[in-house]
């Protein structure tokens, strides 16, 4: 049949959507529309804690921020659904997140003897929009955020 034919030829035509277009965006590195930010660095607090330590210090870092193209490409003939009842639809999301970081130090005050009171923590160098990888970042749809400190006297 002809829609058998042309399911071969709509995949691959999917797939090098799917592998060509990010390419060009994580060159760029431009926003979604002119009034979206961009991944790039941005100046936030972070809460540092320890567990042991009687306070939480706000530090100021620099974190990814910015918005990345999402991209879904839908397969099969328009409300196909698959026996989950599922469309087919391939996703190609990515998120702003490190390119290159490196590593500062600071002394918490509170810890008691014993405890060792150095805080290491991130600085973004660079961003880049690429794909959530969780050893090093929140992938989660809305985490605590940065400044959230666990202690019930946070910040000091």
């Amino acid at each position: 049949s002809p829609d058998a034919q042309a399911l071969p030829i709509l995949l691959l035509a999917a797939f090098f959507l799917l592998v060509a277009t990010p390419t060009a965006s994580r060159r760029s590195n431009v926003g979604i529309a002119s009034n979206t930010p961009a991944c790039r660095p941005i100046n936030v607090t972070i809460a540092a804690e320890k567990e042991d330590c009687l306070v939480c210090m706000p530090i100021t870092t620099t974190i990814c921020s910015g918005y990345c193209e999402t991209r879904g490409v839908v397969l099969g003939k328009p409300g196909f659904k698959s026996p989950l009842g599922l469309e087919r639809i391939v996703f190609n999301q990515r998120v702003c997140t490190y390119r290159e970081v490196r590593y500062e130090t600071t002394l918490l005050r509170g810890c008691p003897a014993g405890v060792d009171p150095i805080f290491t923590y991130p600085v973004a160098v660079s961003c880049h929009c690429d794909l959530c990888k969780v050893a090093s970042s929140d992938c989660t749809v809305q985490g605590t955020g940065p400044n959230s400190c666990s202690l019930p006297n946070p910040f000091v």
